[in-house]
């Protein structure tokens, strides 16, 4: 991490060491001197502090710790560190059992942290554990793997978890945290909405962790053959409806082209894919199509929040993951064919039926889904059945005026919508796909820009075709 005079772009000297820390301490690298350590977001700043999440391995098990760190923002003194994976004596140590906790890796904040700066809390999404498709070698609930946790900005103390996902085997991490203000009984509650990678929304009391809807442990699917693996019996789900796709039946094939549709069933037979509920565990003799797979859902960006309409806005993907599962030498499982997804690679067009990306607006005071579009359009299609949706990745960003505005989508396009109805305003073609979110500001001249990086390349085979920076604004004199 490094500290840069923003006037001249030279080190500060008086943080760390000449401006730099070296992150990768003996502590994080959990007696394994050659581990991954990386970032995939930026540090959170609250008041005095920078709060440090981390990129880690997904596999193999053993590797960097995922904890997360607070450093003094002058001195970059080492403030608190807070153990993801509990030690003995810490809370939620017991929901690993016997010594699963020792040496492991992922349990770490990739995505971005919010703070509720007056408070003094920051909130912490938390992904799965490594490996995540395994759990043989980590029975138990697995805190705070997919969790949202709460701490205290200035001391790293926890306050209170909430925990999305128990033992965790399909990769679905808490890649969206989002603070919201929902009102109940004619007050406003603060509010935090968190959802892993189903798009199931949890809506939670920021100061508490209390849900604001009801939330219920539901019996899901136990059946796999894979020995020594305990999938968790119950699941929490939320009143308030998933944004994306969770369950898959047979017959549920694409019929937008004949090529499509051929290719599909090929593949639904080469692989055995089978239907498949939510938290449907994994197999060795065959693919379960798991609705969302690692890209969401739910994924990059998370959702943004409206406080004059009280509307969460997010972008989903409606695509599964065939992972199968296969015996390795030293007894631990893993994926047979990697990430293998369920679409045509070549053209990134899924196997189910459209819409393939969505665009959604989650009303916060009744959690009700307010307005749900198809995100993103196939160009390859005839025209009247282009409006697809696409596979998408990045986040929206809102602004006051009631404007919508996300690229995300493979199409490389950039989009206004209304935020209040859903409705498509206005778009635009970049150079390339923009696989991550617009920001806004006022230029010199006393305009409104709104700018997105359009360089294609991301974990959905988008390849990297451009490097451009694109603003837009209104014409000057207009309002």
């Amino acid at each position: 991490m490094i500290a840069l005079d923003v006037r001249t772009g030279e080190p500060v000297e008086s943080f760390g060491d000449k401006g730099r820390i070296n992150l990768k301490t003996a502590e994080v690298l959990n007696g394994f001197p050659n581990a991954f350590v990386g970032f995939s977001s930026p540090v959170l700043i609250v008041g005095d502090v920078i709060v440090a999440g981390s990129r880690v391995q997904e596999a193999p098990t053993l590797g960097a710790a995922g904890d997360v760190r607070g450093f003094d923002i002058r001195s970059g003194k080492l403030l608190w560190t807070f153990h993801t994976v509990p030690r003995p004596g810490e809370t939620g140590h017991e929901t690993w059992e016997g010594d699963s906790w020792k040496g492991r890796s992922g349990v770490n904040v990739w995505t971005v942290m919010a703070a509720d700066v007056r408070r003094g809390i920051v909130y912490l999404p938390i992904a799965a554990p490594s490996f995540d498709r395994w759990g043989g070698d980590r029975k138990g609930q697995n805190l705070f793997s997919d969790s949202i946790v709460a701490l205290d900005v200035k001391t790293g103390k926890y306050l209170w978890h909430f925990q999305t996902v128990h033992h965790d085997i399909w990769d679905l991490d808490l890649p969206s945290a989002t603070l919201i203000d929902v009102k109940k009984n004619g007050k406003a509650v603060p509010g935090i909405a968190v959802m892993n990678k189903t798009s199931i929304l949890f809506m939670l009391n920021r100061i508490t962790g209390e849900p604001l809807f009801e939330t219920k442990e539901v019996a899901v699917p136990t059946d796999t053959d894979i020995p020594g693996e305990q999938p968790w019996s119950t699941q929490p789900v939320s009143v308030t409806p998933p944004l994306a796709k969770v369950s898959y039946d047979d017959g549920d094939v694409a019929d937008v082209t004949p090529e499509l549709k051929a290719y599909c069933q090929a593949l639904i037979s080469e692989k055995h894919v089978v239907a498949s509920k939510l938290f449907q565990p994994l197999r060795t003799d065959s693919a379960v199509a798991s609705f969302p797979g690692s890209l969401g859902g739910i994924d990059w960006g998370g959702a943004a929040f409206d406080p004059a309409r009280g509307l969460l806005v997010a972008n989903t993907n409606n695509l599964a993951a065939l992972p199968t599962m296969i015996a390795r030498p030293d007894g631990s499982y893993g994926m047979k064919d990697g990430y293998l997804y369920f679409w045509n690679p070549k053209t990134r067009q899924p196997c189910n039926a459209p819409p393939w990306g969505q665009f959604s607006a989650v009303d916060v005071n009744t959690g009700k889904i307010k307005w749900q579009v198809p995100l993103g359009v196939s160009d390859e299609l005839p025209s009247d059945r282009r409006d697809t949706g696409r596979v998408n990745l990045g986040n929206p960003m809102l602004s006051a005026g009631g404007l919508a505005f996300i690229g995300a989508t493979d199409d490389s396009r950039f989009r206004a919508f209304d935020t209040s109805t859903g409705k498509l305003l206005w778009e635009a073609k970049l150079p390339a796909t923009a696989s991550t979110g617009p920001v806004s500001y006022r230029g010199k001249d006393g305009r409104q820009y709104i700018a997105v990086v359009a360089t294609g390349g991301n974990n959905a085979g988008v390849p990297a075709t451009a490097d451009d920076v694109i603003a837009f604004a209104l014409p000057k004199g207009a309002r």
